[in-house]
């Protein structure tokens, strides 16, 4: 588990990586852009992902939030 947290480490072969898959960076961006992230696998059941992203009082409050639409 640790290696997957590691910027750059994937297991995708090389023709997906240069399709631009499997760059390694899909689990350090969500630990960067969340506040919290919780990784749970267990070999021949699977793996589950939880990623938490906490409201700041000003959106929780009914503040506008902006989107990139």
């Amino acid at each position: 588990m640790e290696l997957a947290r590691q910027p750059g480490y994937s297991t995708a072969p090389e023709w997906a990586r240069e399709l631009g898959f499997g760059s390694g960076m899909g689990i350090p961006n969500m630990e960067a852009n969340s506040d919290r992230l919780e990784i749970r696998s267990r070999v021949g059941e699977g793996t589950v992902i939880r990623a938490t992203i906490l409201r700041r009082k000003s959106e929780a409050a009914g503040g506008r939030r902006e989107t990139g639409s």
